[in-house]
């Protein structure tokens, strides 16, 4: 049995396309420039947002369990695409995550805290084989 099962709609206005897992649902778009609404985010940027959410439940667990001093707790992604070779087909070929943190925490201890998030996050090592990926941390208050 599939750990995860999402049932998808393509609805019939612009390049809408509707997710549901039993229990949530979510759209999906396209910009007004590829004919779409632009009533969401498009597919990359659902994935963006994902490795996002994958990576800052990672950090959450880490910093609960190990109560460490952290006050806020941000990221910023940034991610390109470019032509598989041989290809007119795109993927994901950078991904860039700025960790922002307002913490105490030594620099050693925020280091050992984003090779966690690099090593536990399950959207981040589904990626990971594929595209070239890269974190650092910043500090904010």
């Amino acid at each position: 049995m599939a750990d995860y099962q999402i049932h998808t709609v393509l609805r019939q206005v612009g390049c809408q396309v509707i997710n549901n897992d039993g229990t949530h649902q979510w759209l999906l778009d396209e910009p007004l420039t590829q004919e779409g609404t632009d009533a969401a985010p498009n597919p990359v940027q659902s994935l963006l947002g994902a490795l996002g959410g994958c990576l800052s439940l990672t950090a959450l667990d880490v910093i609960r369990h190990k109560q460490l001093d952290v006050n806020r707790f941000e990221l910023e992604i940034e991610g390109t695409t470019d032509y598989l070779p041989g290809s007119r087909a795109k993927a994901l070929a950078t991904v860039h995550v700025t960790v922002k943190l307002a913490t105490s925490m030594t620099d050693k201890a925020i280091d050992r805290l984003l090779k966690t998030m690099d090593k536990y996050c399950t959207v981040h090592n589904s990626l990971s084989d594929r595209v070239a990926f890269s974190m650092k941390a910043k500090r904010i208050e």
